[in-house]
């Protein structure tokens, strides 16, 4: 893997974070393994370097679906406010802006909405 890859490969991540839905991902993901199973050698070996990734992406993905949706349930909460609004708890910041200006922005991210859902602030 290349660091171009890697580099574009995050930019999308956080793309489809932020905008997007898992079935769209999962046309990507699909639309990936066509394109890379062309060779069998070229393809275990890419297929099983990506599918880790792909594997824990799709959780993240899952997982972060399912916390909004709660807080929207629960609490009210909208989606596109709350992500625009700036958190104390991110130093003043919008989950947006940690998302797309941190390597780690979107852990950040899901610790905080855990903590939240589970009451612990410290």
């Amino acid at each position: 893997m290349n660091n171009k890859l890697l580099t574009k490969r995050a930019y999308n991540r956080r793309l489809k974070i932020t905008k997007g839905h898992l079935k769209d991902f999962e046309e990507i993901y699909n639309g990936l393994r066509k394109k890379y199973a062309y060779n069998e050698n070229q393809a275990a070996v890419l297929c099983k370097g990506y599918s880790e990734h792909i594997e824990q992406f799709k959780k993240e993905i899952r997982f972060y679906e399912n916390m909004l949706n709660a807080m929207d349930k629960a609490k009210g909460v909208v989606r596109q406010k709350w992500f625009e609004s700036q958190i104390l708890a991110l130093e003043n910041r919008t989950p947006l802006e940690v998302i797309m200006n941190e390597p780690r922005g979107l852990d950040k991210i899901l610790n905080l909405v855990g903590r939240i859902e589970y009451g612990i602030f410290d």
